[in-house]
């Protein structure tokens, strides 16, 4: 035990109070060669059938009260309850943990169970591969079309923005119509949505081809309106086809932004199920950390007070052996063989501490 208390107080020491107990004990030390010397000259203790204790009463009370003033100074009864009271607070803090782990965990594991095998990143690749596509075919018009509405009389900004315009509500009718398409619920429904589409994008496609004619002339090129509204209705078919395909449905986009919230929510609950568990390691290394201290605190207190006992019975010999130097009788009391008095030095508290450092 006292292999491990020199071990633990290594760790833990007070400058201060280490200077003053050695201050105290070089004074008790002065003292007992005094008081040897004094009782030396009258040859006492006698040699045979007397005590020493009644010789040594001052140094033995100061020793007392150098054991006292270590106590008063360190006060290691507090430790104990200290170290209860923070272990009682880690406990429940440990179980707020733990039970927000276990909640948060619990909710992710019905949300995973109803996200199933959904992958919200695949709509988003459709969604982005139609886009790509029509917004691709877009580009060219809206460059040919800016110079096409300067026959218009306007400038440059003015026939651009115009030519966006187009291209936009071109874009719009391009993924509007499948997916109208994909809701009807009758033929009939699909029939009309169809017919109307395409009569709105061959009128379109007539005022343009009849402005991009008009601009061709300018540059002596004849082509006919027909040519080009041909064209655009083609491109408008394959856009139509690809969005058809690959576009998702009202349904599956709903459905998309669902899951989509579900697996953010998932990602959300991770991350704090991984801050609670930092905090939950976090919080065992503290309060191993704070018992550290308090057993350290504990066994450096015992340290001293051992060490206390440890000066005591030097203080004795200094008596003793300074004592027989100054006798004139050339005798050892018979006394001196005998065991030494104990002092009243104890380190219970220090004991109880030690018992009570398993706490969790």
């Amino acid at each position: 035990m006292q292999h491990i208390s020199n071990i633990l107080a290594a760790g833990y020491s007070d400058p201060a109070l280490e200077n003053n107990i050695s201050k105290k004990d070089a004074a008790l030390k002065e003292l007992a060669r005094k008081n040897a010397i004094n009782f030396a000259k009258s040859n006492r203790p006698l040699p045979k059938g007397d005590n020493l204790e009644p010789y040594i009463g001052d140094i033995k009370s100061g020793y007392e009260e150098l054991a006292a003033y270590i106590h008063q100074y360190l006060q290691p009864i507090t430790h104990l309850p200290e170290l209860r009271m923070d272990a009682e607070w880690a406990k429940g803090k440990k179980k707020e943990l733990e039970a927000e782990i276990e909640k948060l965990e619990g909710q992710n594991h019905n949300d995973e169970y109803a996200l199933g095998n959904y992958v919200p990143s695949n709509i988003i690749a459709r969604i982005r591969t139609a886009v790509i596509v029509t917004a691709l075919i877009g580009m060219g018009e809206v460059i040919f079309n800016t110079q096409v509405f300067q026959v218009t009389g306007g400038n440059m900004l003015f026939s651009l923005i115009l030519s966006i315009s187009v291209s936009v509500a071109e874009f719009i009718l391009t993924h509007l119509t499948p997916l109208l398409y994909k809701e009807a619920e009758s033929h009939t429904k699909k029939i009309l949505i169809i017919s109307g589409s395409l009569v709105l994008a061959t009128t379109l496609f007539s005022a343009m081809a009849i402005l991009r004619s008009v601009f061709l002339q300018q540059l002596n090129v004849v082509i006919s309106p027909v040519y080009f509204v041909v064209i655009n209705v083609f491109f408008f078919v394959v856009a139509s086809l690809l969005s058809y395909y690959i576009f998702p449905t009202l349904d599956e986009l709903k459905e998309h932004f669902a899951m989509t919230k579900l697996a953010k929510a998932i990602s959300k609950r991770s991350d704090e199920i991984s801050g609670r568990k930092k905090d939950l390691e976090l919080l065992k290394d503290n309060i191993l950390q704070s018992t550290k201290e308090h057993i350290r605190a504990a066994y450096y207190a015992r340290y001293l007070v051992e060490r206390s006992k440890k000066l005591y019975r030097e203080g004795l010999e200094t008596f003793k052996s300074t004592n027989l130097s100054f006798r004139t009788d050339n005798q050892t009391p018979d006394c001196f063989y005998d065991d030494l008095p104990e002092a009243d030095i104890s380190h219970d508290t220090v004991k109880a501490i030690s018992s009570n450092s398993k706490i969790r």
